[in-house]
């Protein structure tokens, strides 16, 4: 029997792993509970809030693994223009991989589910937020001004989110790659 703690990990990945593949409205809690091989009663015991509750957590848990997976190419890269093409270049690989069906979590919820809720959109935002934040500052450190710095990660976010919509809608990881080809120009050093 799992413990009680594994069954509470299982629920957030797995409504996550919902999220990227068909958005908010076409995730329900029973095919969370399904996929998840949980028990039936275990979502309420561990999410007393339902599904908003679950949501908020997948967010969370979708945001660490984000912020995780954009700090590997920042890392990576000294150069601006580079850990941005490859941040792009990785995603339209994922995208390819997955047969253009996984789309990003944080999205789906902001589109979805913020006009309806505060705490999704409080979630969503602390997210976004956070990668804005990671983005700016490591363009900072390399001589962008603050300002500057905040900009060029908002734009870079914004192109990025966009451009998966349109991957995914086209099924091809071309919209991906032009902005991992025009970003850099955004940047100093590239």
């Amino acid at each position: 029997m799992p413990e009680r703690g594994e069954t509470r990990r299982r629920l957030v990945e797995t409504t996550a792993q919902l999220l990227q593949r068909q958005g908010l409205n076409g995730t329900g809690v029973l095919e969370v509970l399904r996929e998840s091989g949980a028990p039936r009663g275990s979502l309420y015991f561990h999410f007393p809030g339902g599904k908003e509750q679950l949501t908020v957590e997948a967010i969370d848990y979708s945001r660490s693994v984000i912020t995780a997976w954009l700090r590997k190419s920042l890392d990576a890269h000294s150069r601006p223009g580079a850990a941005f093409a490859d941040i792009t270049e990785r995603y339209a690989r994922r995208l390819e991989r997955s047969g253009y069906t996984l789309g990003c979590p944080i999205a789906a919820v902001a589109l979805e589910g913020t006009p309806l809720s505060d705490n999704l959109r409080r979630a969503s935002e602390a997210a976004l937020a956070e990668w804005e934040e990671l983005l700016s500052g490591y363009l900072a450190e390399r001589g962008l001004g603050a300002d500057r710095a905040r900009s060029v990660a908002t734009a870079f976010i914004c192109s990025l989110e966009g451009a998966l919509m349109l991957a995914r809608a086209r099924r091809t990881a071309e919209p991906m790659r032009a902005v991992g080809a025009l970003i850099p120009a955004l940047l100093p050093g590239s």
